[in-house]
């Protein structure tokens, strides 16, 4: 398990060396790139355009003088929960927009390793992955979103030793979201089940965890978050190649 998490996180890192040093490779990580930046910005100013005020109406329910003592503090925790909240919707909101990007990154850097291109072009295999993919995100995005939000409120409720495991349970759905959609890239252009997914994952679990680990850490990272996914999906296509569809 732990050399397959140690080989995992070298996988994001064998990606980003990967796209880097090859500029042909650019174009798919433009859009992508340029979307999460808007994704970025819009929900940090939504956190702390709700945070501010949203403390100073709390404190402002207070008596005065607990209203002056605490609500500083108040301030600072309403703003920590709403960056947690904030990352949880960013990941989300990022993973969706720059799928369709990340597969083509991905196709293309199968086929300059291989040297199999994938064939003709056809509409309808072109939609049926497309509609596939999609759904197969929204369904992924909707159950991370509900289970973080499910700890959350039992991490607020439980007193004490409530916050810590609801932080450390967020953190292990966060890194299996992210070597899903990380490793989406590849699978989604196969056409895979959602069942055959999951399967390769349980069969890949450590270097699966590593690699998400390493995704949900870069995406924790101010300016190098924006390039996480399509470096998640470079890693994601190497390690498929090394290991193939067993």
């Amino acid at each position: 398990m732990l050399v397959g998490m140690g080989k995992g996180l070298g996988d994001f890192t064998r990606g980003a060396s990967y796209v880097v040093s090859r500029p042909s490779l650019y174009k798919w990580i433009a859009a992508p790139f340029v979307l999460t930046v808007f994704v970025l910005v819009g929900v940090a100013w939504g956190a702390w355009s709700i945070a501010a005020p949203g403390a100073d109406a709390v404190a402002g329910l207070l008596p005065g003088f607990l209203s002056s003592l605490i609500g500083g503090a108040l301030k600072a925790l309403l703003v920590g929960l709403l960056a947690i909240g904030g990352y949880v919707i960013f990941v989300a909101i990022a993973a969706l927009i720059t799928a369709p990007f990340c597969e083509m990154l991905s196709e293309a850097i199968e086929v300059e390793r291989t040297g199999h291109d994938s064939g003709p072009f056809s509409l309808g295999t072109f939609v049926r992955d497309i509609v596939l993919g999609i759904s197969h995100a929204l369904r992924r995005v909707m159950k991370y979103v509900l289970l973080v939000a499910c700890i959350f409120i039992v991490g607020v409720i439980v007193p004490v030793i409530g916050p810590p495991v609801a932080a450390a349970l967020s953190a292990l759905v966060t890194i299996r979201f992210a070597a899903f959609d990380a490793l989406d890239a590849v699978m989604a252009r196969k056409g895979w089940t959602y069942s055959q997914k999951k399967n390769f994952l349980r069969a890949h679990s450590g270097r699966s965890f590593g690699l998400g680990a390493a995704t949900a850490a870069i995406l924790l990272i101010p300016v190098f978050n924006v390039l996480a996914l399509p470096f998640a999906a470079a890693g994601a296509t190497l390690l498929y190649l090394d290991v193939g569809e067993d």
